[in-house]
């Protein structure tokens, strides 16, 4: 069981991991559509009724939304980690001897 010493304002770091969860929401919709128009632009290349060039396009737009997802999914997971350290907990049980930082201060050594 950790035991929490202290809290850090979670505000802003709640606000970046909703926005990071929403940008993920929102490239899996992005890949999805994606999905579906390569998927039908696979079907009428195969059946000789669309271009070269835009079934192409339909799958760089499918990578591309691929790629989004990943970097959106990344930043997630980052901002979830970073959610994680404002707060400061101990593995033990103790008694907290000394407090050498200052209001404001951004960087705890």
């Amino acid at each position: 069981m950790q035991i929490v010493l202290a809290r850090l304002d979670q505000v802003s770091a709640q606000a970046d991991l909703d926005a990071a969860n929403a940008t993920v929401a929102s490239a899996q919709a992005v890949l999805k559509q994606n999905t579906a128009a390569f998927d039908r632009q696979q079907q009428l290349m195969a059946s000789g009724f669309t271009t070269r060039s835009g079934f192409d396009a339909a799958q760089q737009n499918l990578r591309t939304a691929q790629g989004t997802l990943d970097s959106a999914t990344a930043q997630a997971a980052s901002a979830a980690d970073a959610l994680t350290y404002t707060t400061l907990r101990a593995g033990n049980a103790g008694l907290v001897t000394a407090r050498d930082f200052e209001v404001g201060a951004r960087d705890l050594q």
